[in-house]
């Protein structure tokens, strides 16, 4: 019972703090129009973060943002061990060459440690730019 209810609290909190940071961000400096509803605002401004994180995930492993992104809206939370697109398209897509600061010495290792850190990155994210 504590796990859930803190596992909830979570992902209260993190709701929360992007709540807050997109009022600072943007509806306080008035980056909001007012023609549009704060809800609509509010979801076009996650989309935006969730794709920039995406970016920056896929830079640092050197995969393809669209597939990740992909990835992403694919997962479901009810099955958190299933990475969609991983086995084909993701590991696919892997340009070792590219990354600034590899965590492995070769693309064998690279691509054992991202699929054991992959299922952790997406979930994370889906949780926390969840549809409130």
């Amino acid at each position: 019972m504590f796990k859930l209810y803190s596992k909830a609290t979570l992902g209260d909190y993190e709701q929360a703090e992007l709540l807050k940071r997109f009022v600072s961000e943007e509806l306080e400096p008035g980056n909001v129009p007012s023609n549009i509803n704060f809800d609509e605002a509010f979801e076009n401004w996650k989309k935006k973060q969730l794709h920039n994180e995406i970016y920056q995930v896929s830079s640092e492993w050197g995969i393809n943002d669209v597939i990740l992104e992909k990835a992403v809206e694919a997962y479901s939370v009810a099955k958190p061990d299933e990475i969609p697109y991983i086995d084909d398209d993701l590991t696919n897509s892997i340009d070792f060459a590219s990354i600034e600061d590899p965590k492995t010495s070769n693309l064998l290792e690279h691509n054992i440690a991202l699929s054991k850190e992959l299922p952790e990155i997406v979930s994370k994210l889906k949780k926390k730019y969840k549809k409130i």
